[in-house]
């Protein structure tokens, strides 16, 4: 006899199942992630100089085609996300 037993624990296709819906998981953060940025960006473009007289469609084209500005603010937003939560666990 092992020293794990000869017991198995899980249900067949088990892992197969875990596995899909990690990578499923992982996925739509992903997805809503990338959203995330686009509207933050968005927001700080509205914020600074406004949307008068601007083209709704080549804004867009601006903002989802400005990757490192999108990256930056979506780590912004994680990173004060963290942070806050941090505090607010720390002071209970």
């Amino acid at each position: 006899m092992s020293a794990r037993g000869d017991w198995r624990a899980g249900l067949p296709g088990g892992r197969w199942a875990g596995g899909l819906l990690f990578l499923t998981v992982l996925m739509a953060t992903s997805y809503y992630t990338v959203v995330i940025g686009w509207l933050l960006l968005y927001l700080l473009r509205t914020l600074t100089t406004g949307l008068g007289g601007v083209d709704a469609s080549a804004l867009f084209a601006e903002v989802t085609g400005d990757l490192p500005a999108q990256a930056a603010a979506t780590a912004r937003i994680g990173y004060s996300s963290i942070i806050r939560g941090a505090r607010s666990a720390g002071e209970s």
